[in-house]
């Protein structure tokens, strides 16, 4: 797939003002020469590297837009190869027509991500920072994308390549002592001195993956409560569309239902929920189940009390269950008549908001006070921070066997059995930074990228 010349819409299927169509490869400036004609005359394979030139866009000889092409000669581009960037009106009919008058002069589809794939394969950037450009175009929020750009900057490649050159120092100090049949007690010394930093920082990296995570994707938000207290209303109130079916019918909500939001800086994806309450139907008690282990796992709980009723056993549940969790006790319903304790609540969350969800109006004062608590939970998006599963994975395995190295030592077994972890370790490093990984790894990495990028 290397050798062909691949074509795709950089910008995305939508209506826009304007549209790019990215060429890339051997014969990327002679396919898009067939479509693309200068007004001066000029030919694309005279003009030099970044540089744009205006002209019109062709299909079978009849033309489909004004357009300007954009040059980039290889190694001096995104991918590494020759580039033609192609940007026209941004219609979807006259977008797709391009690509096809592409795709007819001798273009390809390209795989997911392999523009991105091609720049790692011609070394114009690591595996690391091919990673962070999807999660740079995923960002949803200001902190997501300084930790994408943390990753993409250099600084989490910095940190890991300063471990693996340690590691590596370390695995010399062993070769110069392999001529003998034991190291000594100062070199065994010194070489725990030396493993014990970079455990600590392979320890921090593994640790903070979660809070990363969550800097990514966002806090994830479970709306918990029993039937009918307005937990629906609080989800469409907070994504500002009919999102979860709302009526006085209890148990109308059997499933979760999701929905990402950003306030501010602030990202949630919250989740709908099944009222909490014993139920002898199959159907809502999955419901049910699915709401309680929502709740265990969840980074931020919204909970949902109806202040016209009194306090029941679910409820006394749900509030206990709050206790060590970032939540916001909701009083809801203050509109009606008030049968609930609010004490028992405000005793035990320290969190709370009385309200009427059915009044539009309450929307600022909802998004406000969950700012005010999720402050209390800010992370620093410039500390280092994985970007994904695989970093993970191989970051542990190499946690777990500086881990083994140092318990070799202290145990006194052979100098092999503490060299093969420390090579094992290495090993893991070069994975997490793509200086040494499979095909079919690299393949499952960009399979998550989009056509265009």
């Amino acid at each position: 797939m290397q050798d062909e010349t691949i074509a795709a819409i950089a910008t995305g299927g939508v209506s826009g003002s304007i549209s790019v169509i990215r060429v890339s490869g051997r014969e990327a400036i002679a396919i898009s020469q067939k479509v693309f004609k200068t007004d001066s005359g000029v030919l694309l394979k005279d003009i030099q590297g970044y540089t744009a030139k205006y002209g019109r866009v062709y299909k079978d000889n009849k033309m489909l837009d004004e357009a300007i092409a954009l040059i980039f000669r290889a190694p001096r581009s995104y991918t590494g190869e020759d580039v033609v960037e192609i940007f026209c009106h941004g219609g979807v009919f006259v977008t797709r027509q391009v690509l096809e008058s592409l795709f007819y002069c001798g273009a390809v589809p390209p795989g997911p991500g392999e523009f991105t794939k091609r720049a790692y394969l011609n070394g114009k950037m690591g595996l690391m920072k091919a990673e962070s450009v999807m999660n740079i175009i995923s960002a949803q929020g200001k902190q997501s994308l300084n930790a994408a750009f943390s990753i993409s900057e250099g600084r989490v490649y910095k940190k890991i390549q300063s471990i693996k050159q340690s590691l590596i120092h370390i695995a010399a100090q062993f070769s110069a002592s392999c001529d003998e049949e034991d190291i000594s007690e100062i070199e065994s010394c010194d070489i725990k001195k030396k493993l014990n930093p970079i455990k600590n920082d392979l320890f921090t990296l593994v640790s903070n993956y979660e809070r990363g995570k969550i800097i990514r994707e966002g806090l994830r938000t479970a709306i918990i409560g029993c039937p009918n207290v307005g937990k629906s209303t609080l989800m469409n109130l907070l994504t500002k569309f009919e999102r979860s079916i709302v009526t006085d019918v209890a148990g109308t909500t059997r499933d979760t239902i999701e929905e990402n939001i950003r306030i501010n800086d602030v990202v949630l994806r919250l989740v709908d929920t099944a009222g909490i309450r014993e139920t002898s139907n199959k159907i809502e008690k999955i419901g049910v189940e699915k709401a309680e282990k929502e709740q265990k796992s969840a980074d931020f709980i919204l909970a949902v009390f109806d202040s016209s009723r009194e306090f029941c056993a679910e409820d006394i549940k749900i509030l206990n269950s709050l206790k060590n969790n970032l939540a916001i006790a909701i009083i809801n319903k203050i509109d009606l008549p008030c049968k609930i304790d609010k004490k028992i609540i405000t005793s035990s969350v320290p969190y709370c908001l009385e309200i009427s969800l059915s009044n539009d109006d309450c929307a600022n004062i909802l998004e406000g006070k969950i700012l005010e608590v999720v402050d209390d939970f800010e992370i620093d998006s410039n500390q280092e921070f994985l970007a994904n599963q695989r970093q993970l994975c191989a970051a542990r395995s190499a946690l777990s066997n500086v881990e083994l190295a140092l318990k070799n030592l202290n145990d006194g077994l052979a100098l092999d059995m503490v060299f093969v972890c420390i090579e094992e370790a290495i090993e893991k490093i070069c994975e997490l930074t793509g200086e040494n990984i499979k095909d079919s790894v690299l393949d499952e990495v960009f399979s998550k990228f989009c056509i265009g990028k």
